[in-house]
């Protein structure tokens, strides 16, 4: 079972942007934790995607019993209406 550390790097490699994984009630988690789920996925999800849309999609439905946050370049949380497309150029800024 992978850790909470290595699907946060899986993300932010694939995808081109950073998560904070937390649990359902929005605490932290140790980056130790071992979790059930997995982050596999070969391509990175579309830029027209919104940050909601890639949750619900792909995240809620591989690492179950989290939740995580999407934070932007500059580290902030970003609301769920963003598309991926801007969060992802917000790491190139």
């Amino acid at each position: 079972m992978p850790r909470i550390s290595a699907i946060e790097k899986k993300v932010s490699s694939l995808e081109g942007f950073d998560i904070k994984i937390r649990d359902l009630q929005g605490g932290e988690v140790k980056a130790n934790k071992q979790v059930g789920g997995d982050y596999n996925f070969k391509k990175p999800s579309k830029d027209d995607w919104t940050v909601g849309h890639w949750k619900t999609t792909r995240f809620v439905k591989n690492v179950p019993g989290f939740d995580c946050e999407v934070v932007n370049g500059a580290g902030k949380t970003v609301n769920k209406a963003m598309k991926l497309k801007n969060l992802r150029g917000s790491y190139a800024a």
